[in-house]
Parts: C-alpha cells; sequence; structure tokens
C-alpha cells in the first residue's frame, strides 16, 4: 500500500520543474517512445492551478484518496496519474489538473471525487528514473524528442515507484499528448 510520502513526493515533482537538476548520474532516462497508453479508470478531482501553487493545491486530494483506499470505498488498481490539462513552464499560468488513481471499472463516484474513463492516449513518452528534483530532464527529453509532432496540450505523469524524494530509484513516465 502506498504511504504519505509517496504522496507528498507527487507533490514535489511537478514543483520540481523549476529546480536544478541534479547530477547526470543520478537520473535514467529512457528513449523517447510514441505509444498509445490503453483506456483505463480513474477516480480523480480536477482542479485549476498553477505550479506556484500545486503543493497547496494536491497535497489535500491526495491526502483524501488515500483515505478512500485505506477505508475501502475503492480499490486501487494501477498508477497514481496527473493529467495537466494547458500546463506550461510559466509557473503563475493557470491550467487545468486532474489528480488520480487508476481504479477497478465500475468504481462508483465519491464525494467530491468523479470516476472516468480515459480513452486510449496516443503520446509520447520518457521513462525517468531518478530523485524528484531532476524530473525536467525527462520534459526536456520528451519535449525535444517529438521529431515534428503537435503535442494535444495533456500531459500526463504516471507514477509507478516511490522510494524518497532524493531517491535514484524512483520509476515515473512522463507521457505527452499527440494529434
Amino acid at each position: 500500500m502506498r504511504n504519505h510520502a509517496f504522496f507528498t513526493v507527487i507533490v514535489l515533482t511537478t514543483l520540481a520543474l523549476c529546480a536544478p537538476a541534479r547530477a547526470a548520474d543520478e537520473v535514467q532516462l529512457s528513449d523517447v517512445a510514441v505509444r498509445t497508453m490503453g483506456a483505463q479508470t480513474i477516480l480523480y478531482r480536477e482542479i485549476e492551478t498553477s505550479l506556484s501553487e500545486l503543493g497547496q493545491s494536491v497535497g489535500p486530494i491526495l491526502d483524501q484518496l488515500e483515505q478512500l483506499v485505506k477505508d475501502k470505498k475503492v480499490v486501487y488498481s494501477g498508477s497514481t496519474i496527473f493529467l495537466y490539462q494547458g500546463a506550461t513552464q510559466d509557473p503563475n499560468k493557470k491550467f487545468k489538473l486532474q489528480v488520480s488513481f487508476a481504479v477497478l471499472e465500475g468504481t462508483e463516484a465519491q464525494g467530491d471525487f468523479k470516476v472516468r474513463r480515459l480513452e486510449p492516449f496516443k503520446c509520447a513518452t520518457v521513462l525517468y528514473g531518478g530523485p524528484i528534483s531532476s524530473i525536467p530532464k525527462a520534459y526536456e527529453k520528451v519535449f525535444g524528442g517529438l521529431g515534428g509532432a503537435t503535442p494535444t496540450g495533456e500531459t500526463r505523469e504516471y507514477y509507478f515507484h516511490f522510494e524518497g524524494v532524493e531517491s535514484p530509484n524512483n520509476v515515473q513516465l512522463v507521457a505527452v499528448g499527440l494529434k
């Protein structure tokens, strides 16, 4: 089961977009790959936020999602996923963010949380391994490797494994939607 530190790091990941990168030997980046992520069901809350407000906005949502799992109201069945719509590198620009857990099909909405099915998602991806402060390297690589493809404006972060903010063993997938 996930612990509170895992959810704290998710908030820090996005904030790290503006942080200085760590030494290259602490980071692993895959080649850019174009793939279609399969459909899945998510339990989410959508907010409007900015990178500079992200920590205060997202932390309570992640705590509530974690509590729903602990209370056995939903079954966590995959990864934590952040879905960004219209985010840029400008730390003060507002964008829409869906903070979600992958859940079993048939899961019902819970309070302020809605359920929806994510349709297949054509995207350019980079698998990232390393400390949270170096995640900008994954974004640089994926956006630099689009090869003329046009982004849709939706970006997703799939959180697969977390050992700690500074751990070189954290694993995430950064996915940029393609038209």
